[in-house]
């Protein structure tokens, strides 16, 4: 556990492709964790409303489980400390895609 309130600290990378000025050209890659902030907590949010709408209330810690059991491997398989984390999040398998 962390300073964070009860949530254990990020652990989730992702790539993002966002509009910005970088040496002239409009769009640039960036990666971790600062990159993958807005995805993750929208994802939360995804899932905290999914559970709420069939009549669940869930902890922080079992928001955090749910996001690494549908996390999609990045990398070398099982949880990468380095780079990839659990994986990338996906709002598509956090509700029930496959």
């Amino acid at each position: 556990m962390s300073a964070w309130k009860g949530w254990p600290e990020p652990a989730f990378f992702d790539w993002v492709a966002a509009p910005f000025e970088a040496s002239g050209n409009p769009y640039a890659w960036l990666a971790g964790t600062s990159m993958a902030a807005p995805k993750v907590a929208a994802v939360a949010a995804l899932i905290i409303n999914h559970a709420e709408a069939r009549g669940e209330r869930l902890r922080p810690d079992q928001v955090v489980a749910w996001m690494k059991q549908v996390a999609v491997d990045q990398g070398k398989p099982g949880y990468d400390p380095y780079y990839y984390g659990y994986g990338m999040v996906s709002s598509y398998t956090a509700l029930g895609g496959r």
